[in-house]
């Protein structure tokens, strides 16, 4: 129980720390706001997020975490999960720009997002029952950290 302690704790770090930006640009859409910006503050937000979180975590868990953390698996899948993502979206911005078929195509994708993210999160959750299940104990403890957070962004909000 001792060891996964830090790992929960890191998590909930990551989740109220750096929000997720598909959350962000779908909230902003359903909330009326500005979509545009939002997907065009989306690289910044990106950049200031991945320059706060190991500050973050310093703050929070130590300096410890650095050594534990910072390893070839977590550097190949930065590049397979953010910088191939990005750079395949930069190909396919420049390519709708010159052919019409691509931009139409993008447009039609541009329909998915909140489906797959929704299918994404479920798919998530169902192939991790039976760890929660067998953390339930450290996730009685984290649930009030996520109940107080909700409680007050809502004061905030």
């Amino acid at each position: 129980m001792a060891t996964t302690l830090p790992a929960v704790l890191a998590g909930v770090l990551l989740v109220l720390l750096v929000p997720c930006t598909d959350w962000f640009i779908t909230f902003t859409h359903l909330g009326k706001g500005d979509s545009a910006q939002a997907v065009a503050a989306t690289p910044l937000l990106l950049l200031v997020q991945m320059i706060a979180l190991p500050v973050y975590l310093w703050l929070f868990l130590g300096s410890e975490w650095f050594g534990l953390t910072l390893s070839r698996e977590l550097l190949s899948a930065f590049a397979g999960l953010i910088l191939t993502p990005l750079a395949l979206a930069w190909l396919t911005e420049y390519a709708a720009q010159r052919h019409k078929a691509v931009k139409r195509s993008v447009h039609y994708l541009g329909l998915l997002p909140v489906p797959l993210l929704a299918l994404v999160v479920f798919m998530i959750a169902a192939s991790q029952v039976n760890t929660v299940f067998g953390l339930s104990q450290v996730l009685v403890q984290v649930v009030f950290i996520f109940i107080g957070f909700l409680l007050f962004a809502a004061f905030i909000g």
